[in-house]
């Protein structure tokens, strides 16, 4: 049985449609529109971006080292002020990027008036996760890799989330669509876990199994009463 629920954000709450993705290519292709017309942008901000978010590099470093292709190479101050715009490009059009997946919006508003703790951990940066949780209405406690200096599924990450929730981890149930980051990442760090398998994914019988498997955020609200004290 558990006391508290603790998710993750993208692709279990919310989806972004690629939205950092795309302002760091409208903003190479604005900045070097004539340079070099043969090159395509599209992988090596799919590289960085992968390097960035397999925890291999930090949004910083990512973001130099993709800035270090444009020809001619900008200066440390043009750099930086090409950071600060991407950061506000990305918060700026969330709200037209964003899209709840379905049900969630329902889901958390529920759990709240069932009196369930929640929170939410979520790799990426501040202010932009937090600003997805906002546009769903959720006002509940963010937690964010970048703030917290770990990444999901290292079990630090849901340490944060422990003493969030004021729950032990045994009695945190964390819900999330990523079998690799999630699931392993709640269960190595000793707390229930839900897939959320909505996608079409097919789960790795080599990792750890989640506690339960789900197709779509409202089957929650079907089994939380068997699963939680409330």
């Amino acid at each position: 049985m558990f006391q508290a629920i603790g998710f993750d954000f993208d692709h279990t709450l919310g989806y972004d449609r690629q939205l950092e993705r795309r302002v760091l290519l409208d903003m190479l292709r604005h900045e070097r529109p004539a340079a070099r017309p043969e090159r395509s942008w599209e992988p090596l901000v799919d590289a960085a971006l992968a390097e960035y978010r397999s925890g291999h590099l930090t949004q910083s470093a990512m973001l130099h080292r993709l800035f270090a292709h444009l020809d001619p190479l900008p200066d440390e101050r043009h750099v930086a002020a090409l950071i600060e715009t991407f950061l506000a490009e990305s918060v700026a059009r969330l709200p037209e990027s964003l899209e709840p997946v379905p049900g969630a919006r329902e889901l958390l508003a529920r759990l709240t008036e069932m009196g369930v703790p929640t929170a939410i951990l979520t790799n990426g940066w501040s202010p932009l996760q937090q600003r997805k949780a906002e546009l769903l209405g959720y006002t509940g406690t963010v937690l964010v890799s970048d703030d917290l200096g770990v990444r999901k599924p290292d079990p630090r990450a849901f340490a944060a989330l422990a003493a969030a929730l004021r729950t032990p981890a045994e009695g945190i149930l964390y819900v999330g669509d990523s079998p690799e980051t999630d699931i392993v990442g709640a269960r190595s760090a000793g707390m229930g876990a839900a897939w959320l398998a909505s996608e079409g994914q097919v789960y790795d019988v080599s990792l750890p199994p989640p506690n339960l498997t789900i197709h779509a955020l409202g089957e929650l609200l079907t089994v939380v009463p068997s699963l939680l004290y409330v």
